[in-house]
This record gives structure tokens, sequence and C-alpha cells, in this order.
């Protein structure tokens, strides 16, 4: 849903939450209790809803690109969209940090990964401004193949302006979208 959706504007207040997991969620419709949390995150006047992003890391490593996640829309959070996006122009850095947290090639393609080897896989950690930090982790971003111990990485590395956290970087946690602003936190989603 777009902060100018025509059907959020006909309930009277145009915000909804959702929360969801593999195996669970819901989405509810007008405030939340999360509106009232100690720190919602004003987002950019841009039609989506775009999170004002001052730093990104993976793993221990800061990603030196920020300027691309702000470039064009910015950086949105899409439950629309699948999968996570990433900025094309961080590609190298992103590579680099990937290599030094894992110690191998970053990949999309599918891969035999022992638990103690996705235990140490990176969290994907945007800072925001005014101090929150929207986080993913493996378990988003790190979609189950088809055998046991099979995964496939579902961040990308292409999109030519901004990035996109699509639903895999959503899930897990409780956000609430406002007209004007966005809150979050982890969650099971089993309310």
């Amino acid at each position: 849903l777009s902060r100018n959706s025509d059907f959020l504007n006909s309930l009277g207040s145009p915000s909804f939450s959702l929360c969801f997991t593999p195996d669970a969620g819901y989405m509810s419709f007008g405030e939340d209790d999360l509106a009232q949390g100690p720190l919602p995150v004003s987002i950019r006047p841009t039609g989506y809803y775009t999170l004002p992003v001052s730093r990104v890391h993976l793993g221990s490593v800061e990603l030196q690109c920020l300027a691309y996640f702000n470039r064009g829309k910015g950086t949105v959070l899409d439950s629309g969209t699948t999968d996570t996006y990433l900025p094309a122009d961080c590609a190298r850095s992103f590579k680099t940090a990937w290599r030094a947290a894992t110690g191998k090639d970053f990949s999309n393609t599918v891969q035999n990964i022992e638990h103690a080897d996705f235990e140490k896989l990176p969290v994907l950690s945007f800072s925001l401004e005014g101090g929150q930090a929207f986080d993913i982790h493996p378990s988003s971003y790190m979609e189950p193949g088809k055998r046991l111990g099979e995964y496939v990485c579902r961040l990308y590395i292409d999109e030519k302006y901004g990035a996109i956290i699509g639903a895999n970087g959503l899930a897990y946690k409780r956000v609430w979208f406002g007209s004007e602003q966005v809150a979050f936190e982890d969650s099971a989603c089993q309310d």
C-alpha cells in the first residue's frame, strides 16, 4: 500500500500495520500502539515509505556507499516486494564486507551451509537518523532450499536508485505505517 492509497484514506486513518514470518502473520488497518512507541521514524516525503538512512553495516563492516542508499527514492520499505534490493553502486563495498564476514564470495545461487556457519552470517543493519537501527537477520534474507542445509540469499545488489527493503526484510518485525511516520519492533508475529 502506498502512502497515497485511496483505500487507506477512505478508512479515516491512513495507516496500517503488518507482522509476518514464513508461518504466521497479520495485517490491521488504523492506529496501532506502535505509533505511540518511543521512537517512530519520520519518513521522507517521496510518496513511498522511505527511511532516513545515516549508515549501513554488514556485520561489523560499514558499507562505504551511503549516498547510494539515499539516491532517487531513497531506502524504501515495501511489503509488496518479495526480496531486498541494495544499490548496484554498492556492489563492491557489499561484496568486500560479505567476504570479510563469511570468508566466501557473495552469491545468489543455492549454497550448502552448515548450521554453525549459518549462525555466523552477518546482519544487514541500517542506522537511521534519530538513532534507531533497522536490522535484517540471516533468518530473513536466507531462504531455505529444497534440501536440508541448502539456502539462497535473497539480497540483491542491483537497484539502480536507492534501495528497497522488501517483505523478507520486514519478516519477524511488527511494522506500523502511518501517513508521515513508521515504527517497528522485532516480533514472532504470533498475536
